[in-house]
This record gives C-alpha cells, structure tokens and sequence, in this order.
C-alpha cells in the first residue's frame, strides 16, 4: 500500500512540476531582455567548459606522452650506461672521441694521423689508437682510455656524499 501511494505522490509531484514550468514559460514577456542576456550567457559558458574540456584532453595525451618518452629514455639510459662498462665497448667510444678531437683540432686522416696503425717498439709490437705525424718525422703515439667507471658509479650513486666519492680523485 505505502509503494502505491509513492508512486501516486512522485506523478503528482512530477506533473505539478510539469504545470509549473508551462505557466512560468507562458506569463513571461516573448523578448524578456534578462533573460536573453542570460540565455547567451549559459550557452557561453556550456562553450567555454566544452573548450576547457577539449584543451584538458589534449593537455592530458601530451603528458602521456611525454611519460612515455621519459620512461624510453631511462630505458636507453641504463643501456648506454651498461654498454659503456663493457671494456670493448668503451674503448670504441674513447677511439671515436679521439677522432673527433683530431678532427676538430684542424687534422687530416692518413695525412696529420694514422688510427690503429702497428708500431715497433723495443717491448715488441703495439698498435695504438692514434699515431699524430709531426714535421721533422716525429711522432706522437695516442692510446686513448676512457675512464668511465667512476663516471658511472658517480651517475647511479643514490645520495650526493657517494655522488662525491666516485668523482673524487684518485
């Protein structure tokens, strides 16, 4: 019995609503200009959240992307960096750094420098990195080392008093 009376009371309720906006709606003035001005209002405002929400999604995506970059440099970061412990690895990059170093000082290869070339020495046969020819028949004999393993220690140290250790000098 009380469900049914309820429902009677929220259709009474409902249609009471109902007569009461039709009868708003029917005594207003037709060009009531307060209520134009806010009629434009609203629709501004609906535009400027719909903006605001369209501008937040955009904003949104970039930021995903931009997590999604940083987590693919930390990714190739840690790469580099476990590549660059293996001997072989960093004695490729120290020779490729000597070479631009050369290069950038004006030298020419097979002219100003030699790379890997074989020398003869009194200990036996060694091949350097980098032969530099000076005038006069000189030579400069370059074997360049890439002492990075402090570099690195300093790199993944978890605090500044172990960041200072690594770097400090031997």
């Amino acid at each position: 019995m009380t469900l049914v009376a309820l429902l009677v009371g929220l259709a009474l309720g409902a249609a009471l609503t109902l007569l009461a906006a039709r009868r708003h709606a029917a005594t207003r003035p037709p060009h009531d200009p307060i209520h134009d001005a806010l009629d434009r209002m609203d629709a501004k405002l609906e535009q400027l959240e719909r903006d605001r929400m369209e501008a937040r999604g955009a904003l949104d995506e970039q930021l995903r992307t931009l997590a999604g970059g940083q987590e693919r440099l930390r990714t190739e970061t840690g790469a580099l960096v476990a590549a660059l412990r293996q001997p072989q690895t960093r004695g490729r990059w120290g020779e490729l750094q000597l070479r631009r170093v050369v290069e950038l000082a004006g030298m020419t290869a097979h002219c100003d420098f030699v790379e890997q070339a074989s020398v003869a020495t009194d200990d036996g046969l060694l091949r350097p990195d980098l032969v530099v020819q000076l005038p006069g028949g000189k030579q400069v004999i370059v074997d360049a080392k890439a002492p990075l393993h402090a570099f690195l220690d300093a790199y993944e140290a978890r605090d500044e008093t172990a960041r200072t250790a690594a770097l400090a000098p031997c």
